[in-house]
């Protein structure tokens, strides 16, 4: 009788496991878990409009606001690299959780879990007004039903440790119901960077 519950139990783990194991195989509609270890420290991290509470790398500068950022701050030690936070915009979706929710708000990208938030995260190039080139590292959530936007931007084959910067970040931020109404539903094509001072 010993054995026999012995036997029962290995065989209900089996089962289980085996359950488990076929049930977290990470479909093409589940965001792919992004570790958020990291050795970029982050600094005290601060509340913003709409609802943004942010944590910058530890050392970086926060640089003069622009109309269409929430917040920046930019890499005293690399010239041309910041990360930012865009003013969000309005979505018909509430929350980004299914590659499907990012279809349907227009999203493209990988869709990844950072931190507490699911992101569509993209790379795109982009140039400035001196026709110089940068190298983009795209994050965007959707929560409240707006489309939160985040970007480590840097000078193009020097935009240096852009994925472990943006990991770091995305590991501390979060999102809050704000009252600022939030910006116009824009195209995803623009370009995020764009008409940005800096």
């Amino acid at each position: 009788m010993k054995y026999f519950s012995q036997i029962c139990a290995l065989a209900l783990m089996m089962a289980v496991s085996f359950v488990l194991v076929g049930c977290g195989g990470g479909g093409k509609n589940t965001p792919k878990a992004v570790s958020s270890a990291s050795k970029v420290k982050l600094g005290e991290a601060q509340t913003y409009e709409y609802g943004v509470t942010f944590a910058a790398p530890e050392g970086w500068e926060a640089a003069s606001r622009q109309k269409k950022t929430v917040v920046m701050f930019k890499n005293p030690n690399l010239e041309g690299q910041s990360v930012y936070v865009k003013v969000p915009e309005a979505s018909d979706v509430k929350t980004l959780a299914t590659k499907e929710d990012a279809k349907d708000s227009g999203l493209t990208g990988e869709l990844v879990q950072i931190g507490d938030y699911v992101w569509m995260r993209k790379t795109q190039v982009s140039k400035d007004g001196n026709d110089d080139k940068f190298d983009n590292l795209i994050c965007s959530t959707i929560q409240f039903g707006k489309v939160y936007t985040v970007t480590v931007r840097g000078f193009q084959n020097q935009n240096e440790n852009s994925d472990a910067i943006m990991n770091s970040v995305l590991s501390r931020i979060k999102f809050s119901e704000a009252t600022e109404a939030p910006a116009e539903k824009i195209d995803e094509n623009t370009d995020f960077s764009a008409g940005l001072d800096f």
